[in-house]
């Protein structure tokens, strides 16, 4: 990209060129041709010199960071990063690469005001570097675990007007194909517009026109300050939910998921609403289960070693050094089993399945650290995983270290998880027979009983009798539901609803749904049988593109059901869906 007096400034200044650098317009033009051939360590050397006499300038502090930033010399990068703020606060490219440095030291909620600030500052002509910036943060969200801003970063990038946004949307697709993102939050609902003739539909709308440009503190301010005029309207709410959740302001995108659960909104939106507070709040809603590892003192390694190799309720797992990145592997990992593992599998019933209660890992002796076995289990494991590894080897335990917290869980996810060990000659047939009838005992028979935080730590069946616990209890089972890849997962829940005095969700007429859309949410209770061919393929291929099994499972009979022959490719993705959905090979086959 050339340079000349009209060319915006490449110091982010918003100005033209010959407005606030015209007297460096031959030297920007000369750096530009010095990155386009890599020649970075002589450009860096020349910025300097140019920088000895022009002191402070935006373009030359903007080359001199990307320089460094390239060369790896990151001291050198923070140092100038510090200057560019300092000297040019308001400036884009300086706060969207302190939002960069700010998301690398783990701030996610202040990395994201700092890209708010730059955005603002920008205004409508975005540099070329924040942009870049905007795709960085959302890899660093996605990589700290922050889904919704990750999300709505990378939708930015789709829409800002620039040459390539291929990069966001291939990285968009794969977060929402990606089991680990659940499914409402897939298809966050776009930012919604005012009402006609309310006398706050012009700020309303701007705010509105802010968040579509990524603006959304902005935004969310502008709402925020019409709420005591607009509380009631459920745009308000579901835009303040979907700009704070950007924003990784969760406990505000809770309370707004929350508010817009109490409005005059369709029940299954309701729902909804109360389900995404509750993936937000998992923690609050489900209680948390740490995971602990306790270290014991051990005399004589090899001694012990022996005795698990020996032991009915004990057995040897691989040992993955990547799994220890930072210290030396254990020598030996062993499962610790609540029985001994039966000879064969052949027609063992889910009773006689022996449980992983919890893992020992064996370390030797290293410098000035004796040798000594860790302990690995969740919390409410721990007593009972504790005593059974006092019953295999408590001739050979030395001390008891202090537990440590290594991990956590949802208290309900781990209530509701199993590690078996089935013996190896169990046949596929009967390994899936014996999921399938635990998946169902769990949904139906554990989970009722669990007493949870949501709940004010009453369980399922006791909530069932509070009317007010309505829509939160409905919410819980639809967050199961789509939790569950089983494919009666839908056909489990509505019993489990019946059960418990919920209502069933309709099945949805078509023809009264967005296909463009609608939530994903309730794709598996579309009428499919209404459905044409177009309609079918737009529903497919959405519920393909998030990787929804229940819904796929549900329309790829359908689709191959059909006799026409117009979109033959349409039932060609239906078998090779199901192809891949499919656990058992012979029918996969």
């Amino acid at each position: 990209m050339s340079i000349d007096r009209y060319s915006s400034c490449p110091g982010g200044t918003g100005k033209k060129v010959k407005f606030c650098c015209s007297d460096l317009v031959s030297e920007l033009e000369k750096v530009q041709r010095m990155l386009q051939g890599r020649q970075n360590k002589s450009c860096l050397d020349y910025v300097l010199k140019l920088e000895s006499t022009h002191p402070g300038r935006a373009c030359l502090l903007t080359c001199k960071l990307a320089l460094e930033q390239a060369l790896h010399d990151n001291a050198a990068a923070e140092t100038t990063l510090r200057q560019f703020l300092e000297l040019h606060p308001a400036n884009p490219i300086a706060l969207a690469e302190s939002a960069i440095g700010t998301a690398k030291a783990g701030d996610a909620p202040r990395a994201l005001l700092f890209m708010q600030k730059a955005l603002q500052s920008a205004g409508q002509e975005l540099p070329r570097e924040v942009f870049s910036a905007i795709g960085r943060l959302a890899e660093m969200m996605l990589f700290m675990g922050f889904l919704l801003p990750a999300r709505g970063l990378l939708a930015l990038q789709t829409v800002v007007n620039r040459a390539d946004p291929q990069g966001a949307v291939e990285l968009l697709r794969r977060l929402v194909a990606s089991p680990s993102v659940p499914v409402l939050f897939k298809d966050v609902p776009l930012f919604s517009i005012a009402p006609r003739g309310v006398p706050w539909e012009q700020p309303f709308n701007q705010g509105a026109q802010l968040a579509i440009n990524g603006r959304w503190s902005e935004a969310a301010g502008i709402w925020n300050e019409l709420a005591p005029l607009a509380g009631d309207e459920p745009a308000l709410w579901r835009n303040l939910a979907i700009a704070r959740s950007y924003m990784a302001d969760y406990a505000g995108a809770v309370h707004a998921f929350r508010t817009l659960s109490l409005l005059n909104v369709p029940r299954e939106e309701a729902i909804e609403a109360e389900a995404s507070a509750q993936l937000l709040a998992k923690g609050a809603t489900e209680g948390i289960a740490d995971e602990l590892v306790v270290p014991f003192a051990v005399a004589d390694l090899d001694k012990l070693q022996a005795v698990f190799e020996s032991h009915a309720q004990s057995e040897r797992t691989d040992v993955d050094p990547q799994d220890f990145p930072d210290e030396t592997p254990p020598r030996a990992i062993y499962a610790l089993l609540d029985r001994p593992t039966p000879p064969s599998g052949i027609g063992i019933s889910r009773d006689d399945i022996p449980h992983v209660v919890a893992e020992v890992l064996l370390f030797d002796a290293a410098e000035d650290e004796p040798a000594r076995i860790e302990l690995e289990a969740y919390r409410p494991h721990l007593a009972a995983a504790e005593e059974l590894l006092r019953q295999i080897a408590s001739d050979h335990l030395g001390e008891r270290g202090e537990e440590e917290a290594i991990g956590q869980m949802s208290a309900v996810e781990l209530a509701l998880s199993w590690q078996w060990r089935l013996p190896d000659d169990t046949p596929e047939a009967h390994r899936r027979k014996l999921l399938s009838e635990q998946r169902r005992r769990m949904v139906l028979e554990v989970w009722p009983k669990l007493p949870m935080p949501l709940f004010d730590n009453k369980t399922p069946e006791e909530a069932a009798q509070d009317p007010r616990q309505a829509v939160p209890l409905a919410a819980a089972i639809l967050l199961l539901e789509l939790d569950d890849s089983d494919p009666a997962a839908d056909e489990i829940c509505d019993e489990l609803r019946r059960r418990l005095g919920v209502p069933v969700p309709e099945q949805i007429d078509p023809a009264q749904f967005d296909l463009a859309q609608g939530r994903l949410s309730r794709f598996s209770r579309l009428d499919f049988k209404a459905m044409d061919e177009r309609q079918l393929r737009q529903i497919f291929q959405r519920a393909v593109a998030a990787q929804y099994e229940t819904a796929i499972r549900r329309m790829a009979p359908e689709i191959l059901a059909r006799e026409s022959n117009a979109f033959p490719e349409l039932q060609l993705a239906a078998h090779q869906s199901l192809a891949r959905l499919e656990d058992d090979l012979e029918q996969a086959q």
